[in-house]
């Protein structure tokens, strides 16, 4: 059964208890701030801010943002990665090179196996992952708690 709160958001709103949010409207965060990487596990799940979007690391290795009225219902997925393959230990990276990267395994694996990427790498500073409340998926570079993000990558549209 899949974990309702994960490490990695329960990490987000510990390090955002001090500061103001000021993140694009109708966002759920992870936070990847340098020297940091942020997970979801196989079968952990993050939620838009409305509840209608639910965001799971599938143990079968695809990543799949669902309805949440039907979550694990194919027809109620909205976007997913493709990657679904045998069951085993998969987990989502949201990296401080602004690539959020599909991996088989568990970290900190030396060779660990991507099997897929958003293909969004660059120079590492701040990047994080939004849930929107309209049901896309969206990487920003910048930081939650100020104004000055800017979009690099979408569900709905690719790389920005």
């Amino acid at each position: 059964m899949g974990k309702t709160i994960s490490i990695l958001t329960a990490f987000f709103w510990i390090a955002l208890s001090a500061y103001a949010y000021s993140a694009p409207d109708g966002s759920v965060l992870t936070a990847s701030p340098p020297s940091h990487k942020s997970y979801l596990f196989e079968e952990e799940r993050v939620s838009s801010p409305n509840g209608l979007y639910v965001l799971v690391m599938q143990s079968d290795g695809n990543l799949v943002l669902y309805e949440s009225k039907c979550v694990g219902d194919p027809k109620c997925a909205v976007w997913d990665s493709k990657t679904y393959r045998e069951q085993g230990q998969y987990y989502m990276a949201m990296q401080e090179d602004g690539n959020l990267v599909i991996y088989k395994g568990r970290p900190p694996a030396k060779t660990p196996l991507s099997i897929w990427s958003s293909q969004t790498y660059g120079a590492t500073g701040n990047y994080f992952l939004s849930i929107q409340d309209d049901g896309d998926l969206v990487i920003y570079r910048g930081t939650c708690m100020h104004n000055n993000q800017r979009a690099i990558w979408s569900s709905k549209r690719g790389k920005l």
